[in-house]
């Protein structure tokens, strides 16, 4: 709500309600000072409503676009390996935000929570591993922001296994190249 100093002018965005003087000496001022007020009101909506475009149009460039994306993640492995800068690389064609936060994950993973807005979001997700009879279990978030046609974010794992609990943590790097 937007309330104007004077006579009571009070304005609500779906509604204006005035308190007028009744008095003929004051009808002029009133009229001047409503014209006025009704001026500034304009102006101030015209103002906001720039506003929101521009934001639109900047929300625009950070909307997720389709298309070939070359993906990279940097980890770190803690616990009883220490592995530092451990690269996965892969490029796949995304059609939407959606297979960006879930893609990269593998056979082994699955998705538990997901949230994908035109920003960004955030995936967790759990893996079964069973490799060489030997068995582990993780679970683990991503989150990541949309800048376009290429986004950044951060990833962290807990992997419970045979040789005790090891813990991930990396950045995720994607960019498209190309159109599928």
């Amino acid at each position: 709500m937007i309330t104007l100093p004077g006579d009571g002018c009070a304005l609500t965005g779906r509604e204006t309600s005035r308190t007028r003087r009744t008095d003929p000496d004051h009808r002029s001022n009133l009229s001047k000072e409503s014209d006025m007020r009704i001026a500034l009101t304009l102006a101030a909506a015209l103002a906001t409503t720039a506003q929101i475009s521009a934001t639109a149009q900047a929300d625009d460039s950070t909307r997720f676009v389709p298309g070939i994306w070359e993906i990279r993640v940097h980890s770190r492995i803690t616990g009883p390996i220490e592995l530092d800068d451990v690269v996965e690389e892969s490029a796949e064609c995304l059609a939407s935000a959606e297979e960006l936060m879930g893609s990269n994950m593998g056979d082994d993973c699955t998705i538990t929570g997901r949230e994908v807005g035109s920003e960004g979001g955030w995936a967790t997700f759990n893996c079964t591993y069973d490799t060489d009879g030997m068995h582990s279990k993780a679970t683990g978030r991503m989150d990541v922001v949309f800048k376009g046609e290429h986004s950044d974010g951060t990833m962290s794992m807990r992997m419970s296994t045979p040789l005790g609990d090891l813990d991930v943590d990396g950045s995720i790097t994607a960019r498209r190249v190309n159109d599928c």
